[in-house]
């Protein structure tokens, strides 16, 4: 999306790579609002453009016809941040998940609710604000979380899904809602700076005093860490992730490589102990 932390960092990696690398050009190009149907179309006009090459966030089967058409016409494809593509019929689309840049969802969610237990009763109850509750890569991390706690020693019955969105003004409102009608709640996960910033702000506005788990980083975020009232955030860092789809797009339209590596950006936590450095880090315009 535009105008998004996130997305903004993706875009400022892209560039960074571009000026590093003699002789790329990168144009960064995201929807306005956020949908699979949106993403598909921008890519759709891209293609019509003819460029040599274009870094897709692959969300799945969605995906799957332009993507094609891409390769097709022989546009150099690399995936980052999703590449959902393992179970496609076409064995390019599956190379292009096996070899994309991104983060392991799963894993990310697996280390940081395994920190964030440091700071929990088991089966303490909790609540899982997930401001994208139709997208596969949101349920892939919810229920990575549910994993955790379940092995944990958490029962089901303790925590609670709550759908929120992408607005950080409406999603303060829907968990005071929440909050003040469950105020026995002793933890909330969050996994977006859209929900992470505005949960915190939320458990303090109705004066609970709870951890919360969140992911990416923004200005709120971080004054946030050092206050105490958010406990722990994890930056996919998406810079790097841009950073490093560039790089592949480049080896494969310079040196002719079909199969680059599989790069994980890491799964940086962000706390106390660290934030004067990750602030610096994101005052900087490359960790987010």
């Amino acid at each position: 999306m535009l105008n998004n932390p996130f997305w903004d960092l993706i875009g400022r990696g892209a560039r960074a790579a571009a000026q590093d690398l003699a002789g790329m050009a990168v144009t960064y190009a995201a929807p306005e609002e956020f949908s699979l149907a949106n993403i598909s179309a921008l890519i759709q006009g891209v293609i019509a453009r003819s460029p040599d090459g274009i870094a897709i966030d692959y969300r799945g089967r969605e995906f799957e016809e332009v993507t094609r058409l891409a390769l097709d016409r022989g546009i150099a494809i690399q995936f980052f941040n999703n590449f959902q593509g393992f179970d496609s019929g076409d064995p390019r689309i599956v190379r292009l998940s096996e070899t994309a840049v991104g983060l392991d969802k799963m894993e990310a969610a697996r280390r940081s609710g395994e920190a964030f237990l440091e700071h929990l009763t088991p089966d303490d109850p909790l609540v899982l604000f997930n401001g994208l509750p139709d997208s596969p890569e949101h349920l892939v991390i919810q229920n990575a979380y549910l994993k955790v706690f379940a092995e944990a020693g958490w029962t089901r019955e303790r925590i609670e899904l709550f759908p929120v969105g992408l607005d950080p003004a409406q999603n303060f409102q829907l968990m005071k809602v929440y909050l003040t009608a469950h105020p026995e709640t002793r933890g909330i996960v969050c996994w977006d700076s859209l929900t992470g910033s505005a949960a915190a702000r939320a458990k303090a506005d109705v004066g609970l005093d709870i951890p919360v788990l969140s992911w990416n980083l923004d200005a709120v975020t971080i004054r946030s860490v050092k206050e105490g009232a958010l406990t722990l955030t994890l930056s996919q860092q998406p810079y790097l992730q841009a950073y490093y789809a560039v790089v592949a797009l480049y080896l494969k339209l310079r040196r002719g490589i079909l199969e680059t590596p599989f790069v994980d950006p890491g799964r940086l936590l962000v706390d106390r102990s660290n934030i004067d450095q990750v602030e610096d880090l994101f005052n900087r315009g490359v960790l987010g």
